[in-house]
């Protein structure tokens, strides 16, 4: 939850844009689910494979990929990887982690250091969050069924990012309504 890379749990440091948390989350989407489909070495150096918008966050042979996959073994590794598509994407429907619209849109990200630890823990427990959550059409299982039929048939990474774009579009009162486009 701390540092550049709260996005991991769909968080956001102070000075980072909701847009540009987006392209760290669907770049480490792309990155997984590459992993996850066995197309990444796990001894690859993680920036030689990593997609643009997510190399600068480790230096050249700093990290393998399965450094980051907590494991040396494909199986292992692709399941893992697939796991933390579905945490980030989780972790985006905790009130304390992502401020949403009503139609489930991003409103904004949160950051993990401006919020006290108990108050950050309730909002993961608090059953009517959850079941507030659910009851949207855009919500964490949704999602995790999409993905997983996606991976069951192989698709190609480009049908992730689309999945992506309908579950992280910038709501109304946030600066743009567009799904996020992000540079390679």
């Amino acid at each position: 939850h701390y540092g550049d890379m709260q996005f991991l749990h769909a968080m956001t440091p102070a000075d980072q844009s909701a847009e540009q948390t987006i392209c760290l989350i669907k770049g480490w989407a792309r990155f997984a689910y590459d992993v996850s489909l066995g197309n990444s070495k796990l001894d690859n150096d993680f920036v030689k494979v990593a997609p643009a918008e997510i190399k600068h966050l480790f230096y050249p042979g700093a990290r393998r990929v399965y450094d980051l996959m907590d494991y040396r073994n494909d199986a292992s590794a692709k399941g893992i990887a697939l796991g933390q598509i579905l945490h980030i994407v989780q972790d985006s429907f905790s009130y304390s982690h992502v401020e949403r619209d009503a139609d489930g849109k991003v409103v904004k990200f949160l950051n993990y250091l401006e919020q006290k630890f108990a108050d950050h823990k309730r909002h993961d427990r608090d059953v009517d969050e959850i079941n507030a959550v659910l009851g949207r059409n855009l919500n964490p299982v949704a999602f995790g069924r999409e993905l997983l039929a996606l991976r069951a048939r192989r698709a190609e990474p480009r049908e992730v990012e689309v999945l992506l774009d309908r579950y992280f579009v910038l709501s109304n009162s946030s600066s743009s309504s567009q799904a996020v486009a992000c540079n390679r």
